[in-house]
């Protein structure tokens, strides 16, 4: 079993996150809530940028899972927890798609204000391979002949439990509930979510309805998980109105500038990765690249088609009145 039998520093380099190229007006937010210690925005900069201590870390659901929890204390003494999953090697396998992690978070943002936003802050942060042995002594470098081990690291809400299935009577019943499960399942249906383990999606316990999409590796192109579907598919037959305004105007191009690369490293002269502003996208056709010391991690063309085509799916279906408005 993983575990951390003394504190680790890890002081990693900024990981740069293209700002969504929505309709005009910066994204705000209304506060933190109950299921986050700062607003979101804030916690996706501290994850992307500031160096940080791991003071627990241990298998996430049983022994040798796949992720695992770790709590995290800042310079400032801020301490939060993170869902930690590291890459596989070359960056990517069936069930372990940190690209498609990222992916769903920065999609959230092409059309969803802040407060809205369904998916926690995820990011990918590089640690020197050395430093990595302590947590797991099994691990290698993610990318041969580098000295760096790549993680996915989304923060871990609090005040949640699972909602494995739309809850039909709170739909009928509470407006605002109505109004969350529209943003999240809009969300899951445009990403193609298709792994319907019920801890994948979170209800809040605490203050108004809020649902949050927390597990999104498996979506996109992903081979279908044997959990099944549920989360493909629209479930509600109203969408709110401000989010469908923000739809409307994107462009392929849009999708391409936001989640074409939305991860980039190169390799240093000590062989480290290094976070770096994304750049075009080096192959079009592979979600994964690495050419010479670039290494890039975002959605294939195939994959924006898909969604670019889901969207305009959705707006037809709001153009024709098959869905509604509210």
């Amino acid at each position: 079993m993983r575990g951390l039998s003394s504190p680790l520093t890890l002081a990693v380099l900024a990981l740069h996150v293209a700002a969504p190229p929505v309709c005009g007006a910066a994204q705000t937010t209304d506060g933190p809530g109950p299921n986050y210690v700062l607003a979101p925005s804030a916690l996706e900069a501290r994850l992307s940028e500031q160096p940080f201590r791991i003071t627990a870390f241990r298998d996430n659901r049983w022994q040798d899972d796949r992720t695992q929890r770790a709590q995290i204390r800042f310079p400032d003494g801020l301490r939060i927890e993170v869902k930690w999953a590291v890459a596989a090697p070359g960056g990517f396998a069936i069930n372990n798609q940190p690209r498609y992690e990222v992916a769903a978070y920065e999609l959230q943002k092409l059309f969803l204000r802040e407060p809205d936003w369904v998916v926690p802050p995820t990011t990918m942060r590089e640690l020197p391979h050395p430093a990595y042995l302590q947590l797991d002594t099994t691990a290698v470098p993610t990318f041969e002949g580098t000295g760096s081990v790549l993680v996915a690291i989304q923060y871990w809400l609090r005040n949640v439990e699972p909602e494995p299935e739309p809850d039909s009577v709170r739909l009928a019943e509470d407006p605002a509930y109505a109004r969350r499960m529209a943003y999240l399942n809009l969300v899951t249906h445009l990403m193609r979510h298709v792994d319907s383990n019920p801890g994948n999606v979170l209800v809040s316990t605490a203050g108004p309805p809020r649902l949050f999409a927390v597990d999104n590796g498996v979506a996109f192109r992903s081979p279908v998980s044997p959990r099944g579907t549920l989360w493909e598919t629209l479930h509600v037959d109203r969408l709110p109105a401000e989010a469908v305004d923000r739809l409307r105007p994107l462009t392929r191009a849009d999708l391409e500038e936001a989640l074409a690369v939305v991860a980039q490293f190169r390799v240093r002269d000590d062989g480290r990765l290094e976070a770096v502003r994304p750049t075009a996208k080096l192959d079009a056709n592979r979600g994964v690249h690495r050419a010479g010391d670039v290494v890039q991690f975002g959605l294939t063309n195939l994959e924006l088609d898909d969604l670019w085509d889901r969207i305009q799916q959705v707006l037809a279906r709001v153009a024709s009145g098959e869905l509604d408005t509210f």
